[in-house]
């Protein structure tokens, strides 16, 4: 029945047999986190030491009048909040679905992210105007204070990437969570370095200046994710996904003569869904049954789509 594509359908059988993945994706997805302990402490340890950073910061920032020392305590707050949100993720998506939420409760993740960003742009309208009080009106700041300050920032900052570096693989958002940190052991770099400039310059305007800096990399950042929270609410189709290379890859099969009522959209990060109506040639049930696994197994193994209902017309 399938010719020059047979071997890799084979393949494909074998791996929808064989693995966690069901041909109809009805699968409870409690046993994705059930070996993820080892990731859940390592998140509390970090979420602990940014938090009690970011208090300190903001503590240090009003005592030395720096702007930029606060303004990084709210860069650190993002990181710290989207840690959480993983971290509430895996706890609350572990809890298995019921009658009235059929795909559990894995939204969560996305609506917290959601106000987590728009909240941080509020925070940075705050920091641009302070920064702009401070730029006409120049503040006196403690340049020692705000550089013993920052290094326990940027070390702070180094032993969280050092622990979450193990735990960030195959994992979109502690990903991207780890390369904000990243960015906020920059910022760190920085504000280090502009204290140092204002202990032996008196320039500090630098504090300010520092501040919009920090400021407009959480506005990107924030910007960012409500754009990415948004796309998914509106259950818009993966920014991953060709919905034409799909279609071409399900076409390929030889009882397949065309595909409509197409909808693929994200339940949660890297968990999408895909309904559609397939016209097949005639054929024994068997054999429908046999094409329909072949498609799901496809679509699991090249496009990471692992919930699907196929309706075959004739």
């Amino acid at each position: 029945m399938l010719h020059e594509h047979k071997p890799k359908i084979i393949e494909k059988i074998e791996c929808g047999e064989h693995s966690h993945k069901e041909p109809h994706n009805n699968h409870d997805h409690s046993g994705r986190y059930s070996d993820r302990r080892k990731e859940m402490s390592r998140l509390k340890f970090v979420i602990w030491i940014t938090g009690i950073t970011m208090l300190v910061e903001i503590v240090g920032g009003i005592i030395s009048g720096s702007l930029a020392l606060i303004s990084d305590a709210g860069h650190m707050f993002t990181h710290a909040f989207a840690l959480l949100v993983s971290l509430f993720a895996i706890i609350i998506a572990s809890k298995p679905a019921n009658l009235e939420k059929t795909f559990g409760y894995h939204r969560i993740e996305i609506l917290a992210a959601l106000f987590n960003s728009i909240t941080m742009i509020f925070i940075t309208v705050w920091i641009f105007y302070q920064a702009y009080c401070r730029i006409i009106e120049p503040v006196p700041v403690k340049g020692t204070e705000m550089l013993v300050i920052a290094v326990i920032g940027l070390i702070v900052n180094i032993i969280s990437a050092v622990v979450l570096v193990g735990v960030t693989k195959g994992d979109l958002n502690l990903r991207s969570a780890f390369v904000h940190m990243i960015g906020d052991t920059a910022s760190s770099v920085a504000i280090i370095i502009g204290a140092i400039v204002i202990m032996h310059s008196g320039y500090t305007i630098i504090d300010p200046i520092l501040s919009v800096l920090i400021a407009v990399l959480i506005l990107l950042w924030s910007f960012n994710l409500v754009k990415e929270s948004l796309h998914i609410l509106l259950e818009a189709v993966p920014k991953n996904i060709d919905v034409k290379k799909l279609k071409q890859e399900i076409m390929k099969f030889d009882d397949v003569i065309a595909i409509t009522d197409l909808h693929i959209w994200t339940i949660t990060s890297n968990m999408y869904s895909l309904t559609a109506h397939i016209r097949v040639k005639d054929g024994r049930i068997s054999e429908r049954k046999k094409l329909l696994q072949e498609i799901n197994c496809m679509l699991d193994d090249r496009f990471d789509i692992m919930h699907t209902s196929i309706q075959f017309e004739d």
